[in-house]
């Protein structure tokens, strides 16, 4: 069998154990960072599988604020980060002022972990996001007394950042300090290689939540397809590109097709909804541009017949992850990483990167033929099953006990 070059890219720096067996078990500490909270739910779902693993966890962070009390561990965290920012947040500072105390804040509160830490002396140190990449680079150069592991969840960490934010500076002379890093996609591995990002790595992919079953939709033949495009609403996802598609889809199947954007905007919402409006698309399509909460997620996703990945550029996709968990089938651009998961044809659809057109012609496929739509949810919910929060615990535990034993052969 013929491997591309991102496949042999992975098997040439995947740290992986050579055997699915890792021997005895034994007791693993590990401290997690997302010093931000930037992927609670994937911070927590992980966090979880682990401790189902035996290991014990630590998650670092900031405090939670209101509506992410579903994104917490309150046994298992510490909220060593951004105390103040966030403590003046909540009485009505301006984000953006809370933003530059962030910053401040930042070298202190990691002076304050490495403090923890020298006491705590966790088996594995594992950051979810580089936050600072030149800070939080210092730590890990400098912390040697166990192993560090990075997770690049995108090798582009600029996506919907701006050009002053402190994400640009030494982000890969910090990942290149790191013992060990984890993606999601052999595409990833690629990228970073591309980038003289050298450093071993993992590929353990992004863990699905099984959810509870829907409740049963009435079939009507009336029923409009519904698709629902859920997440922070960035540039890069491609808001844009689905709304100029609505808009291609022909008048006389439009009808039968209802798309629902929802999340956080961070993008200029008055030319999004323009762009609807200049495009015919305004009655097909209902926004809840706001922070979407967890029953509200699931009232979404449950209404959903296709979720649409429009993506100009990623990785990864937690949203993927999510249709995964829910069992319904996605419209995605054609990125490499997409490729890892979709399964063209059978759990979902495939269309060129940043083409309304398309788009446009799969949405009109699958409004046309509904019972293929029906399949691809089937085969949905088999490869989400695949993919489950427990089989990735198991995985990323396979990871520290690989570092930690090449560490001690090293010290032997």
């Amino acid at each position: 069998m013929q491997l591309s070059e991102s496949a042999r890219t992975a098997d040439r720096y995947s740290m992986e154990p050579e055997s699915e067996d890792p021997g005895p078990r034994g007791d693993i500490s590990v401290a997690m960072l997302d010093s931000g909270r930037y992927s609670g739910p994937y911070d927590v779902g992980l966090c979880r599988a682990l401790i189902g693993e035996g290991v014990g966890v630590t998650l670092h962070t900031r405090p939670p604020r209101a509506g992410e009390a579903q994104e917490s561990l309150p046994e298992h965290e510490e909220a060593d980060f951004y105390r103040l920012s966030e403590r003046l947040r909540r009485r009505g500072v301006p984000a953006v002022i809370a933003q530059v105390l962030r910053l401040l804040e930042h070298p202190f509160d990691l002076i304050g972990l490495w403090r923890r830490l020298r006491t705590e002396r966790p088996d594995i140190v594992h950051y979810q996001w580089l936050v600072v990449p030149a800070l939080d680079g210092i730590l890990i150069r400098l912390w040697r007394r166990s192993p560090v592991v990075v997770t690049v969840h995108n090798t582009n960490p600029l996506h919907g950042v701006s050009v002053l934010s402190p994400r640009r500076l030494g982000m890969n002379w910090a990942m290149k300090g790191a013992d060990a890093l984890i993606v999601h996609t052999r595409f990833s591995i690629g990228q970073l290689e591309s980038q003289g990002v050298n450093t071993p790595a993992s590929i353990v992919p992004i863990g699905v939540e099984i959810q509870p079953a829907c409740p049963s939709r009435p079939a009507a033949a009336d029923e409009p397809l519904n698709v629902l495009m859920f997440g922070r609403v960035c540039q890069y996802k491609g808001a844009d590109v689905l709304v100029r598609a609505v808009g291609l889809v022909p008048a006389e199947v439009r009808t039968a097709l209802k798309v629902v954007i929802a999340g956080t905007p961070q993008v200029d919402v008055e030319s999004l909804l323009a762009l609807a409006d200049e495009v015919g698309a305004s009655e097909s399509i209902e926004w809840h541009l706001e922070f979407i909460p967890e029953e509200k997620t699931r009232e979404l996703f449950c209404a959903a017949d296709v979720v649409a990945l429009p993506y100009r550029d990623v990785d990864g996709s937690a949203v993927m992850a999510q249709a995964l968990g829910f069992g319904v089938p996605v419209v995605a651009s054609d990125l490499a990483g997409f490729r890892e998961v979709v399964e063209d044809g059978s759990s979902g659809r495939l269309f060129r990167v940043d083409d309304p057109a398309s788009l446009a012609n799969v949405l009109t496929e699958m409004i046309r033929d509904r019972s293929r739509v029906e399949l691809m949810a089937r085969r949905q919910r088999e490869l989400g099953a695949a993919a489950s929060w427990p089989a990735v615990g198991a995985k990323t535990r396979r990871v520290y006990e690989n570092l930690i034993r090449r560490r001690g052969e090293s010290r032997g």
